[in-house]
């Protein structure tokens, strides 16, 4: 599949950083290419995602990693007391800690089970592309989401730098282990969060690019003129490229609502499973955060410093995914061919 050079010039780099980056965390079990092809004298960038393993090893022995580090988190927090905190307080961390392994194991297990399916929604996507630029060349407005995906991703990791900065200010001689066993997993689960509002970005993007392209060859191509209480067509090969144009249009919408529909499949069990651990980590969060404010002590500060951000680490990607999820709905609706 191929789109114009100087669309996805930009689009292929984002494309090529982002999937290394999920590949470090486990959540990309594929690899990505992108060659460079000439067609009817025009340079273009032919891109593919294609099923690999050896990406699935890269994010089977980052998860591998952190296992011993759980473990023996496990064995300490069962064998010995911790100071300054109840048995009841103590149960809820380690039930809190099995609960981020629990759901970070999860999610990467089904997306390497899951390889070939999402692969497949990813090619569909880029060939999705590529048709409706190659289609729909005159429509001079299209909806960029790559600066909206910028700003997430960068308040996303300003969340996660300092998390890791404030347990190592609050643990410095358990700093390793904290982020191994609860930082790490935690960033993988709300990565995956991220990964799913992008790829609904991209889809919002789709549908306004088709939106714009309806409303414009419907606003500029049909032209009526009112004479003797009735419509008359001005130019018919204006009228028969309209339809023709509003024709692949609908093909476009139900090859997205396809897509789209690939997608919710695939992410839907996913984001159950990690937002059943939002909810248990945000009352656990804020719980904790209660008990540090009730003690009053200068000496806290770094701690509810740190349940803060917990929390905040929580509710930003879910804020995000349902905000995702809100926009697409809105644009499905400007147009309903049903």
């Amino acid at each position: 599949m191929a789109t114009p050079n100087e669309y996805s010039r930009s689009n292929v780099s984002l494309l090529r950083i982002t999937t290394l980056m999920y590949r470090a965390l486990g959540l990309a079990p594929f690899s990505f290419k992108s060659s460079i092809v000439i067609q009817k004298s025009k340079t273009q960038n032919s891109v593919k995602f294609i099923c690999s393993n050896r990406a699935r090893v890269y994010g089977l022995i980052g998860y591998l990693t952190v296992i011993p580090f759980e473990f023996y988190y496990f064995w300490i927090r069962y064998n010995e007391e911790i100071e300054n905190m109840s048995y009841m307080q103590n149960c809820f961390d380690i039930f809190f800690a099995f609960t981020v392994q629990f759901t970070q194991m999860m999610i990467i297990l089904l997306f390497n089970i899951r390889q070939k399916i999402i692969v497949n929604i990813l090619n569909k996507l880029l060939r999705f592309e590529s048709e409706i630029v190659e289609k729909l060349n005159d429509v001079s407005t299209y909806y960029s989401g790559i600066y909206d995906q910028i700003l997430i991703f960068i308040g996303f990791m300003f969340i996660g730098v300092a998390h890791m900065l404030s347990e190592y200010l609050l643990w410095k001689n358990d700093c390793v282990m904290n982020i191994m066993t609860f930082v790490f997993p935690e960033l993988i689960i709300r990565s995956f969060t991220i990964q799913c509002a992008m790829m609904l970005m991209f889809i919002r993007k789709k549908y306004k690019i088709l939106n714009e392209a309806l409303l414009l060859h419907s606003d500029s191509k049909v032209k009526f003129k009112c004479h003797y209480s009735l419509f008359q067509v001005l130019d018919m090969s204006d009228i028969e490229m309209t339809l023709k144009r509003v024709a692949l249009v609908r093909k476009a919408y139900s090859n997205l609502n396809t897509i789209l529909s690939e997608i919710s499949q695939f992410y839907s069990l996913l984001i159950c499973i990690a937002i059943g651990y939002y909810c248990f980590e945000i009352v656990y969060s804020a719980y904790s955060l209660t008990l540090e404010f009730k003690k009053d002590v200068i000496s806290n500060f770094f701690e509810c410093f740190n349940w803060s951000l917990i929390l905040l680490a929580c509710i930003y990607p879910t804020v995000v995914l349902t905000n995702g999820v809100t926009l697409v709905n809105m644009e499905v609706r400007i147009v309903n061919f049903e």
